[in-house]
């Protein structure tokens, strides 16, 4: 169930998109790169996970780990 890192990112800027539009933020809201929203809360990246996950299931738990971190950073933005 390989994803390219291609995949990954389409997906990941899906999520970004979607969140920017829910909270009417502005592009680029996050600042010049993706940064903590895209890693676990040991720092580690959440995308190189995605690209390694064996099961549809483990990619879509990361998915939504990504999910969260934006989720929370744009109810938080000013």
């Amino acid at each position: 169930m390989k994803k390219s890192r291609i995949d990954v990112e389409y997906d990941v800027n899906r999520i970004e998109e979607d969140i920017r539009e829910k909270y009417d933020l502005p592009y680029n809201w996050y600042g010049d790169c993706y940064g903590s929203l895209i890693e676990d809360r040991f720092g580690h990246n959440i995308m190189t996970d995605m690209e390694l996950a064996t099961t549809e299931k483990e990619y879509q738990e990361y998915l939504d780990e990504i999910e969260e971190n934006f989720e929370k950073a744009a109810s938080s933005w000013e």
